[in-house]
């Protein structure tokens, strides 16, 4: 009798855990939609430079699509990934006051440093701000990320307004790889909270 119990409580727990782990798979695919505002400010080049910028996320990424981009670049490259990029669902788009808004091909929330939340996202072409089109590459997308935390007032970012990616061969997460002049962001918070 004790080891039927033993076995029910274990299979139990096991399904408790499975259904657990699937739920924060779908989570992450299924959240949304969200909408981050922010102040977007310029370095180097653009120093004094000011703008309103707008994040919507209608849905993340899944494990799948990130698996895809991984196998993706590692089988072709920049030049594979940026054409991948522009093939993906959109996953919401983000708007800069004054500036032609691009959509968002790929959209990664992730545990961040002290408590907080990352959030990256990848556009399908680069942003051009301030007549920066010259110079960059053909295989380049822009990118943001988000560094979300629980004290008011105290998130921040930077968009990269065309950049390069890697993948980081511990994590299999596409990393960034600064191409231009990045833009910090000031004051991000999600729409509805102060």
């Amino acid at each position: 009798m004790k080891n039927l119990r033993y076995v029910i409580f274990n299979s139990v727990l096991a399904v408790a855990l499975g259904l657990l782990i699937l739920g924060v798979g779908i989570a992450q695919s299924q959240s949304g939609p969200e909408e981050y505002q922010a102040v977007m400010m310029g370095q180097g080049n653009f120093m004094g430079q000011m703008y309103n910028i707008t994040i919507h996320i209608s849905a993340y990424s899944t494990d799948a699509e990130r698996q895809a981009l991984v196998d993706t670049f590692q089988q072709g490259g920049s030049a594979a990934l940026a054409t991948a990029l522009t093939k993906q669902q959109s996953h919401g788009n983000v708007e800069i006051t004054g500036v032609t808004g691009v959509d968002i091909s790929y959209a990664r929330k992730m545990p961040g440093a002290n408590g907080g939340t990352k959030i990256r996202i990848w556009a399908n072409h680069p942003v051009t701000l301030g007549g920066a089109e010259s110079g960059i590459s053909d295989n380049a997308s822009s990118a943001i990320e988000l560094d979300l935390v629980p004290q008011k007032g105290k998130s921040t970012g930077r968009l990269l307004p065309a950049c390069l990616f890697v993948v980081d061969k511990k994590t299999h997460e596409l990393e960034i790889e600064n191409y231009l002049n990045p833009w910090s962001l000031t004051d991000v918070r999600l729409r509805g909270q102060q």
